[in-house]
């Protein structure tokens, strides 16, 4: 549900990406519709690993300008998590 992504949200503030991503998702249905059926706890764990997987492997999307692993200053992500995430 929106509210257990949101709490896992509260843990995570070692990574503001991820803070930042969850409030994407949880406000997000088609989102939680993808997140939802994941088995593999934490489900955004699950979620944004398989995000950050596809983006090194060379995805070309915008999302890439949001993970400080990929650029030297990132940027906010609200605009892209959905395009990518549905696509």
């Amino acid at each position: 549900t929106a509210e257990q992504i949101r709490t896992w949200g509260r843990h995570a503030q070692s990574s503001p990406l991820y803070a930042r991503l969850v409030e994407v998702v949880a406000a997000d249905p088609e989102l939680l519709g993808i997140i939802n059926p994941i088995e593999h706890q934490p489900r955004p764990n699950v979620l944004f690993a398989a995000v950050h997987y596809r983006l090194v492997a060379g995805a070309d999307h915008p999302l890439t300008r949001f993970y400080p692993s990929l650029v030297t200053e990132p940027e906010s992500p609200r605009r892209w998590t959905r395009s990518f995430a549905t696509s």
